[in-house]
């Protein structure tokens, strides 16, 4: 008898035994389990003039083209409102901003009543509790340091670039000196 072991396909079921009895009964041996081929990962790529970008899904391929093509499938279904995005998920976000209030991303701080409509602002939201200060300013000689990118570029525009609007800001910006604005 021989054990052959299958598994069931898209199912997630683990592989089971399964007795061919069309072999010798004698025969005790189980075939072992083939090792996997390397998993090849698809690589999708836009189809656009002049667009080189590649993705690893097609989902992702599809979003993408979206951009190309100013497609916005996905319509909000309140009255009155005109919204239409590129994703399910990005619908989901304009709901819950502009309809129904719906903050289900909770922070977990003792004492905090923050709550986020995205998981990714109550990521920087914990930044607060933390203290951490990831993002440093790369210019010489400045020792400031924000929680998120886009407070480090702010500080940047307001410190090290020079304005336009003011004669002095811009000399000194030519001579390597920051502006006299402070944050």
């Amino acid at each position: 008898m021989m054990i052959i072991l299958v598994a069931k396909a898209r199912t997630g079921m683990p592989k089971r035994p399964q007795i061919d009895e069309a072999e010798d009964e004698t025969e005790n041996t189980v075939s072992a389990p083939k090792k996997k081929a390397p998993k090849h990962h698809n690589v999708y790529t836009c189809e656009h003039p002049g667009c080189k970008s590649m993705f690893k899904s097609r989902d992702g391929m599809l979003y993408h083209r979206r951009w190309h093509t100013g497609e916005n499938p996905y319509v909000c279904e309140y009255p009155e409102c005109d919204y239409a995005c590129k994703s399910r998920s990005s619908l989901g976000v304009h709901k819950r901003y502009k309809h129904t209030g719906e903050r289900p991303h909770k922070c977990t701080f003792e004492g905090c009543s923050f709550a986020a409509v995205t998981k990714a602002a109550l990521r920087t939201h914990n930044l607060r509790h933390s203290g951490e200060r990831a993002f440093k300013c790369d210019f010489p000689e400045c020792s400031y340091a924000a929680q998120t990118k886009h407070n480090l570029n702010l500080h940047k525009g307001r410190k090290h670039q020079p304005r336009t609007d003011n004669p002095v800001d811009d000399e000194h910006a030519q001579d390597g000196v920051g502006t006299s604005r402070v944050n």
